[in-house]
C-alpha cells in the first residue's frame, strides 16, 4: 500500500510533464506570430528606457572621471558594458587593471586601462619616466571635444576637416599657473587597429596624457579610454 501511494505522485509528475511538452508542441502558427509580435512590442517599449539609463550611466562615468574617482568610474563602465550587451551594442573589453589617477604609472610591462577627461590639463598622470622607457597606447572607446558642449570627436578617427586639436597627447603636466604643459608627442589616429608605441628620449617626472587643445577649459565634454602598457 505504501509503494502504491508513492507511485501515484510520480505518475502525476510524469503526466504533468508530458502535458507540458504536448502543450508546447501544439503552439499554432497564429499563436507563434502573436507571441513574436508581443515580444517585438515589448522590446520597442523597453528599449528607450534602457537607452536613457545607459545615457545617465555615461554621464555618471564622466563625473567620476573628472573627480578622479577611477574605481567608481570603472564600476560604472562595467554596468555600461552589461547594458550594451543587453541592447546588442558593441562593447569595450573589460578593464584588466586600474591605476589611480595621481598615483604614478603601471608596473613595467603590465597592461592598464586609462580614462582621460577632456577638461583637465593633467588628464591622466603617468608620473616619472626615464630615458628609454616606452609607452604603448591603443584606443578602446569614448569621444570628447576641445571646444563646444557635445562630445562628438574620437581621437582615433582620421578626419581632414580638423587638425590635431582633439587628439590624445603625451605631454608635460600643467605649470604652477595652471597652464597646460608642453606636448611631447601627439598620439596618431587608428591605434585601435595599430597600437602606437613611443620611446621617451629624455627622463621626466611630470608626464601626463591629455587632450591636445584647450585642456584647461572646464566646459570640455567627454572622456576617452585607452589601453596602456609602460615598459621600463
Amino acid at each position: 500500500m505504501k509503494t502504491f501511494s508513492l507511485v501515484i505522485p510520480c505518475l502525476l509528475v510524469v503526466c504533468m510533464h508530458v502535458s507540458s511538452v504536448l502543450a508546447q508542441n501544439s503552439i499554432t502558427p497564429e499563436m507563434d506570430r502573436l507571441r513574436t509580435s508581443y515580444e517585438s512590442a515589448r522590446e520597442r517599449a523597453t528599449r528607450p528606457i534602457d537607452e536613457k539609463y545607459l545615457g545617465e550611466l555615461t554621464k555618471l562615468q564622466d563625473t567620476y572621471t573628472r573627480e578622479a574617482k577611477l574605481e567608481q568610474a570603472v564600476a560604472v563602465a562595467n554596468e555600461i558594458k552589461r547594458m550594451k550587451e543587453r541592447l546588442g551594442m558593441p562593447t569595450a573589453p573589460a578593464a584588466p587593471t586600474l591605476v589611480p589617477a595621481a598615483g604614478g604609472a603601471a608596473t613595467s610591462g603590465s597592461e592598464t586601462i586609462v580614462i582621460v577627461p577632456a577638461n583637465n590639463p593633467n588628464g591622466y598622470r603617468l608620473g616619472a619616466v626615464k630615458r628609454g622607457d616606452s609607452i604603448t597606447l591603443q584606443y578602446v572607446e569614448g569621444k570628447w571635444k576641445s571646444q563646444g558642449g557635445i562630445a562628438s570627436e574620437s581621437p582615433d578617427r582620421l578626419a581632414a576637416t580638423y587638425g590635431d586639436n582633439d587628439r590624445l597627447v603625451i605631454a608635460r603636466a600643467m605649470d604652477d599657473k595652471g597652464q597646460p604643459g608642453d606636448v611631447i608627442k601627439v598620439v596618431p589616429a587608428e591605434t585601435a587597429t595599430q597600437p602606437f608605441t613611443f620611446v621617451f628620449p629624455t627622463s621626466r617626472d611630470d608626464v601626463v596624457l591629455r587632450i591636445n587643445a584647450n585642456s584647461s577649459r572646464k566646459e570640455n565634454p567627454g572622456t576617452v579610454t585607452y589601453k596602456m602598457k609602460l615598459v621600463r
